[in-house]
């Protein structure tokens, strides 16, 4: 999930020179685990699904509905087979040099002192509501086609680059503070995030179209961001 971040930023498909930063993050992540044949297997099966996704979204359209599909897939086999290629322990020369000089030194005890199951559960949800809660929420905007338009846009689907791209953005920063105050469980601080949002962009929403396009947008990131908030907060 860490490797699909900077997917979030590009509305085209992968090149290969991003395919490249994406497997070389990969492998360098996978890495961390102790080496083993799992580990190999596991590099190979990453790196053979990276070049069949690579291939799909160079020749289908609907780019968004395909990055949904290769995160439910990869979640689904590493799910399935994660007893069988992930290997069970970390790499101990890794260890050792974050270390630094042993036991007592600073690193390794603040590395001690973190819990580091609490730790997972929360990058999980962030990583979530950066990258793919983004695909999912992009892809109903396009699908009823409710992504904003450009003015004068002599195009059928001439979308506004420029708002949709802040419209990301701020979605971001949107879902990422419920999902923490949901998490402390500062629910009242939520009426007050939309209703900033609301604020910023009063006069926009005399345009009935740019309105449908916001209402639509922070009741799905809100929803998710909630949704998951709560089942990492079950999980903890």
């Amino acid at each position: 999930m860490l490797s699909r971040l900077s997917l979030g930023f590009k509305n085209e498909p992968v090149s290969k020179v991003k395919l490249l930063e994406v497997i070389i993050t990969q492998i360098l992540l996978l890495l961390l685990f102790e080496f083993s044949i799992k580990l190999f297997l596991l590099i190979a099966v990453v790196f053979v699904f990276d070049l069949i996704f690579y291939w799909i979204e160079n020749r289908f359209n609907n780019l968004n509905l395909i990055r949904c599909l290769s995160f439910l897939f990869y979640f689904l086999i590493f799910g399935i087979f994660s007893s069988i290629f992930i290997p069970k322990n970390f790499n101990s020369s890794f260890y050792n040099l974050i270390s630094g000089s042993g036991n007592d030194s600073f690193i390794s005890s603040v590395l001690i002192k973190i819990n580091w199951y609490k730790f997972n559960l929360v990058l999980l949800g962030i990583l979530l509501l950066l990258n793919e809660t983004n695909f999912v929420i992009r892809y109903f905007f396009e699908k009823f086609n409710l992504a904003p338009q450009a003015p004068n846009s002599g195009e059928a689907n001439g979308i506004d680059k420029k708002e949709y791209n802040a419209g990301r953005i701020i979605g971001w920063v949107e879902r990422i503070l419920i999902f923490f105050f949901v998490l402390v469980n500062q629910y009242a601080a939520i009426g007050f995030i939309i209703a900033a949002k609301g604020f910023t962009r009063f006069r926009e929403l005399d345009n009935r179209d740019f309105a449908e396009y916001v209402l639509i947008g922070t009741l799905l990131s809100s929803l998710s961001a909630i949704a998951i908030a709560l089942l990492i907060k079950s999980m903890f």
